[in-house]
């Protein structure tokens, strides 16, 4: 399925032509390693056309090894260093993702497993960022 699907029906390089900047989305993870969904994201990441889509990275923690040695170096990678979405570190990692959202104006958050859907929909709700999309992979697992 196509980010363009995804979004409701929205033709993201129609939307991004249209436009004088690239369309600005972000995906929020909890954390990457070499499985399954983390590489996927990567691979995303790495094929979009950057003239179209200009794509940022959001970890909840992201400051293990894996996820210091697979980040993509050719798009902004924010690592907010939550590893429990009850603690005072999460509160003020939302208040940080709220004003970076704003700041780097982005247009679409696309989140990843629980714990990045629970903390990045509400977040992104409040900076207001126009579309949000859940990816719904591992269902059974969980």
């Amino acid at each position: 399925m196509s980010i363009s699907e995804l979004v409701k029906g929205v033709d993201v390089r129609r939307f991004a032509s249209a436009r004088t900047h690239p369309f600005r989305a972000a995906y929020i993870i909890d954390r990457l390693s070499r499985a399954g969904t983390e590489m996927q994201l990567l691979g995303l990441i790495r094929g979009l056309d950057r003239s179209c889509v200009m794509p940022s990275l959001i970890l909840l923690d992201g400051e293990d090894e894996d996820s210091l040695r697979l980040a993509p170096s050719d798009c902004p990678v924010l690592r907010l260093g939550v590893r429990s979405l009850t603690s005072g570190k999460a509160v003020r990692a939302a208040w940080r993702l709220t004003h970076w959202l704003r700041h780097h104006r982005i247009h679409i958050l696309q989140t990843y497993f629980i714990d990045s859907t629970l903390f990045g929909v509400p977040v992104a709700r409040w900076a207001g960022v126009q579309r949000i999309i859940r990816v719904r992979n591992n269902l059974g697992y969980w």
